[in-house]
């Protein structure tokens, strides 16, 4: 990992979720059928999108923020889905 992240270098990676490349920032990229969903969803899949942006960075995986993300998504799909299957 200390090799992707330039350790030691003068360009290093000082936070986990910026790019240590040039124009290595994703902008908003979505398509236009993207936009209606969202919408109809409550903006809830940009919300996710923006955090998943967060962890993949350079095309590598923060593990422990990934565990993190997963970990609540799996609450909230779990609280949907009782809330759903009681009524």
């Amino acid at each position: 990992m200390r090799l992707y992240s330039f350790y030691g270098q003068p360009g290093a990676r000082l936070e986990a979720n910026l790019s240590v490349y040039i124009g290595g920032e994703h902008g908003d990229e979505n398509s236009l059928l993207f936009a209606p969903f969202n919408i109809f969803l409550f903006f809830a899949p940009s919300v996710q999108i923006k955090e998943l942006k967060r962890i993949w960075v350079d095309n590598i995986v923060n593990y422990a923020r990934w565990e993190a993300f997963s970990s609540k998504l799996n609450s909230e799909w779990s609280g949907i889905t009782i809330y759903v299957s009681n009524h």
